[in-house]
């Protein structure tokens, strides 16, 4: 069993100034989904709220850069992340 199995969702964010850009890949799937959402907690919010909804009840990992740290914080109130 590979480590990776329990994920539903692989995230990647990078995180401009006034934007997010977010790259998704469901796992065992070779399309990947790009898409941008603008920096800021509300948006933040919205966008995992879509994604909550998207993948309900499944586990997603979010890989993102170190400096990130108030993004960080912002994401690890969300169980499923």
């Amino acid at each position: 069993m590979n480590q990776n199995d329990h994920y539903t969702a692989f995230v990647g964010l990078d995180r401009a100034d006034k934007k997010i850009n977010v790259s998704l890949q469901r796992a065992g799937a070779a399309q990947l989904e790009r898409s941008t959402i603008q920096s800021g907690a509300e948006a933040l919010h919205t966008w995992v709220a879509t994604l909550c909804a998207r993948f309900p009840g499944e586990q997603i990992a979010i890989c993102l850069e170190q400096p990130a740290s108030g993004l960080i914080h912002a994401l690890m109130g969300y169980d499923f992340i």
